[in-house]
């Protein structure tokens, strides 16, 4: 019985050691390949430190490598996960920090995958990985021997299924964080109104809105996937209005620059109307760049971030291609 409670520990060290180490190596490339868009996030979460933002995403990234890695080869396990548990508790008290200030900006914990998610959402997703960080420290400390194991076999059970029915609870908070997020997002018509003209589009079966933000484009993924997506649906010829709202601040936007914009637009083959809209009006709606689609009913059919994976961008072709 001995063997078997520590072949159980050995087994829970070793899921738990090689699902970390995976999260945060994977969290940590997907940063890397989306440099610039990190580093705003970090001067956007800590304001007071914004010169030396790039500094700061630079050494998380490497961190999160590092001792991702540490945990996936088997390296100084103890101490990886001692100065990962440093590293997400970081995150989650500026986390917290800036959900009490009321601060309207994506976390980007994962990456430009995770950019849709709100700062309530990242939280308790932070909240998941720091609880399965104390599970795997309290299970390397080497106090708790096989002999222990055998004595509190009924507290081990316990214990293991509140931590389960815990995470559980957690995921299933953060997911409908997001769905509340969905149907707060149907109410954003009247805002888009209150910004430009839908006298016209409201003769359209369906109105199809790009928030863009400047700052998305430092993923090359997002662009192309932008680009894509907006050449396929200009070539759509059915009943359809086609808007696009980018974030003013991302733009630089001033005079001078509305000439740039606008050479930009005809660059890029964009002859659709385009709008430059107040940062608080786009980040009232989304975290990350996105297209956001309406039926002729006024209700939100499709909200796709970018980059929009082939599959969902064929989806959204063949939706208005046929209403």
């Amino acid at each position: 019985m001995i063997r078997n409670n520590n072949s159980y520990r050995s087994f829970i060290i070793n899921f738990l050691r090689i699902l970390l180490g995976i999260l945060f190596v994977m969290s940590g490339s997907i940063k890397l390949f989306d440099l610039k868009s990190f580093f705003l996030t970090i001067k956007s979460l800590i304001p007071f430190l914004s010169s030396y933002s790039n500094f700061i995403g630079v050494f998380v990234i490497l961190s999160e490598l590092f001792l991702g890695f540490m945990l996936l080869f088997q390296k100084k396990i103890r101490i990886a996960v001692s100065l990962l548990l440093a590293i997400v508790f970081i995150f989650i008290c500026l986390l917290v920090y800036n959900i009490l200030m009321g601060t309207a900006v994506g976390c980007n914990c994962f990456g430009f995958i995770s950019g849709y998610y709100s700062l309530n959402t990242q939280l308790i997703i932070d909240i998941i990985l720091l609880n399965n960080l104390i599970i795997l420290y309290y299970l390397l400390n080497n106090r708790i021997t096989i002999a222990t194991l055998k004595s509190n076999k009924a507290n081990w059970i316990v214990a293991t299924i509140f931590y389960m029915l815990i995470n559980f609870n957690l995921l299933q908070l953060a997911i409908s964080g997001n769905e509340q997020k969905e149907k707060i997002s149907e109410n954003i018509l009247p805002k888009i109104s209150s910004v430009i003209s839908r006298d016209k589009l409201n003769q359209k079966n369906t109105e199809v809105f790009f928030f863009i933000s400047f700052n998305d484009f430092s993923c090359p993924l997002c662009y192309d996937s932008f680009i894509s997506v907006s050449d396929s649906l200009n070539k759509i010829n059915n009943n359809i209005a086609i808007i696009y709202l980018f974030e003013k601040t991302s733009m630089g936007y001033s005079l001078q620059q509305e000439n740039r914009f606008k050479e930009w637009l005809k660059t890029v083959g964009i002859k659709k109307p385009a709008y430059a809209i107040s940062d608080s009006l786009f980040r009232d709606i989304t975290n990350k760049s996105c297209i956001i689609i309406f039926n002729k009913n006024n209700e939100l059919v499709i909200k796709e971030i970018f980059p929009v994976d082939p599959l969902k961008q064929k989806i959204i072709y063949n939706y208005l291609n046929t209403n």
